[in-house]
């Protein structure tokens, strides 16, 4: 894509509503945010300044979850969108949930996971199409630190990861 230079990133800003102490409200912001998110993609689709088979969501954690209900939403829409990739899906309050009250391979076309972190924070089973378990795709991935600021999802933090 660098080097094509034909492309567009979309960095959605959540922040106020995942702000702790709260998590349980941040999940469920995951679906207001979702909502919004689709209605954004769609004006974009409908102004024809994008094609629906260009887009290509990725979250980590509940980022993740809420590509999955942005997928469920344009879904309704009669939009679907053609690939979604999770970044350890986020498990906690979301380990029961039916896959239509979380990412699963019913959100696009093409759904990819990426398992880091599964059973803790992280989704520990398989609900893409494909799923990927780098070192079995469970907690503290060798070479890796637990580093608390890279949750704060701060971009300056990404350099604190080394091996990651």
């Amino acid at each position: 894509y660098l080097r094509r230079g034909n492309y567009n990133v979309i960095l959605v800003d959540w922040s106020p509503l995942a702000a702790l102490p709260w998590y349980s409200a941040a999940v469920i912001n995951c679906h207001t945010v979702g909502r919004y998110l689709a209605d954004f993609l769609e004006f974009l689709i409908n102004k024809e300044y994008i094609s629906i088979m260009d887009v290509h969501l990725i979250g980590f954690s509940m980022g993740a979850e809420i590509a999955g209900f942005t997928g469920q939403e344009l879904g309704e829409r009669g939009l679907k969108l053609p690939r979604i990739t999770g970044l350890d899906p986020a498990y906690p309050l979301f380990n029961y949930a039916s896959g239509i009250l979380r990412l699963s391979k019913e959100d696009a076309m093409f759904v990819d996971i990426i398992h880091t972190d599964g059973g803790v924070l992280g989704f520990p089973s398989q609900i893409g199409h494909v799923d990927f378990f780098p070192n079995s795709g469970r907690d503290k991935q060798p070479g890796c630190n637990r580093i608390s600021t890279f949750l704060r999802g701060s971009f300056e933090d990404l350099a604190l990861l080394g091996n990651c």
